[in-house]
């Protein structure tokens, strides 16, 4: 008869468990990274905004600043200092994999 104590840490400690995180002698990688501007206020000219209401998106390329872009986002917001309304527009280069 076997102890239950025991049979439980014999599985839980054999090699064949899965360990969570990044396997063994996988390299460290850099994920990518990309510049965003910080959007104003027409009126006060303040980058505090309320949480966007709506937010849509429309399949169209281009360049903007001579970066290529795939999509124009668009997201309603209100400005928290002064309550303007305003639309943050931004354009997204999305890669297809």
């Amino acid at each position: 008869m076997t102890n239950r104590k025991s049979a439980a840490l014999t599985t839980a400690a054999s090699p064949a468990a899965k360990r969570p995180g990044r396997p063994r002698g996988a390299a460290t990688q850099s994920p990518p990274t990309a510049e965003a501007l910080l959007t104003r206020c027409i009126k006060c000219g303040s980058t505090e905004r309320t949480a966007y209401r709506r937010t849509t998106e429309t399949a169209h390329h281009g360049t903007k600043h001579g970066e290529p872009y795939t999509h124009i986002i668009r997201r309603w917001t209100s400005c928290a200092a002064c309550g303007q309304h305003r639309v943050d527009m931004s354009h997204e280069n999305r890669v297809s994999g």
